[in-house]
């Protein structure tokens, strides 16, 4: 991710950007289904 806005700021990059974007995907899934998760297991919610 940090090659990434690196490479939108300078120009220069260091990983490919398919993997840069790779990852960024990878992450944004995950976080995605700990949230869904965590809003579908219910505890703690007031209702």
């Amino acid at each position: 991710m940090i090659s990434g806005f690196r490479y939108g700021f300078l120009g220069i990059n260091d990983v490919p950007l398919v993997t840069t974007f790779g990852v960024l995907v990878v992450f944004i899934a995950a976080f995605y289904l700990l949230c869904w998760y965590l809003i579908q297991r219910g505890r703690g919610l007031r209702s």
